[in-house]
């Protein structure tokens, strides 16, 4: 009787501890202490490139090509894989191998350029440094002036664009009449004028009555101005024909 007593102690003992060491696994599975994770936890070591960059001038006229450098930008860790620019004037350029670039600016301004390099890491991580770039308007002069920048003859109901730059206060525009022939025997032609912003709308029209002797001159003023670009001219004659030369002139500031 004692044996069997005892041997079966001895089996609810083991059934205890098969119990507990079945209970203890599931809750390490439930709550998984932090030695037992298998996950190694990535810390990102890679530094940032340092982007560097030279300009040959940062004054400079408009359609003068501008270079500007980024060879001495680095990367401590690594090596620069992408360079990425932004002109400041709607235009940009990036790829691999533009580390040196040429840029001509169309008009007069001040452009911010701002210049960005990427590292070649597998997590890259990028770097920019701008520059501003004061471009200076077609044959502006030290006294504000601009001088003549169109001239030209071309036949009437055709039309002529000329370059309005940034600080703008005023144009003036010169219509003279060259061999123009009046039909009918009337003695003055009749033309239309009108003047365009970039665009496309009318901010200005006048009707003149032109002999081949008159000369017609005209005005935009600040208000018309407001826009950098190319503006057009177009004169429509009713009248006669011949050829129309024009002679403007923008003043600035």
């Amino acid at each position: 009787m004692e044996k069997n007593s005892a041997i079966l102690t001895v089996i609810v003992v083991l059934v205890v501890i098969v119990a507990a060491l079945g209970i203890l696994l599931y809750w390490n599975e439930l709550f998984p202490e932090e030695e037992n994770k298998k996950t190694t936890q990535q810390v990102d070591t890679n530094e940032a490139p340092i982007a560097r960059l030279i300009v040959s001038s940062t004054t400079v006229h408009v359609d003068d090509l501008v270079t500007f450098d980024g060879n001495s930008s680095e990367d401590p860790d690594g090596d620069i894989d992408f360079y990425i620019w932004d002109f400041g004037d709607g235009i940009t350029q990036e790829s691999p191998n533009a580390s040196y670039v040429e840029h001509t600016y169309s008009y007069g301004g001040d452009y911010l350029v701002n210049f960005t390099v990427q590292d070649n890491a597998d997590n890259p991580k990028r770097n920019s440094t701008h520059v501003w770039i004061h471009v200076i308007p077609r044959d502006y002069l030290d006294n504000g002036f601009m001088v003549l920048i169109a001239q030209q003859e071309t036949l009437n109901n055709q039309s002529t664009t000329f370059p309005v730059e940034d600080d703008a206060i005023k144009v003036n525009i010169s219509l003279s009449i060259n061999g123009l022939s009046i039909d009918g025997g009337v003695e003055a032609a009749e033309f239309e004028i009108f003047i365009f912003n970039p665009y496309s709308s009318l901010i200005d029209s006048e009707e003149v009555s032109v002999t081949v002797s008159d000369s017609v001159t005209f005005d935009l003023d600040a208000n018309d101005l407001k826009v950098s670009g190319d503006y057009t001219v177009e004169v429509s004659c009713s009248t006669g024909g011949g050829v129309v030369n024009y002679e403007i002139e923008v003043l600035y500031q």
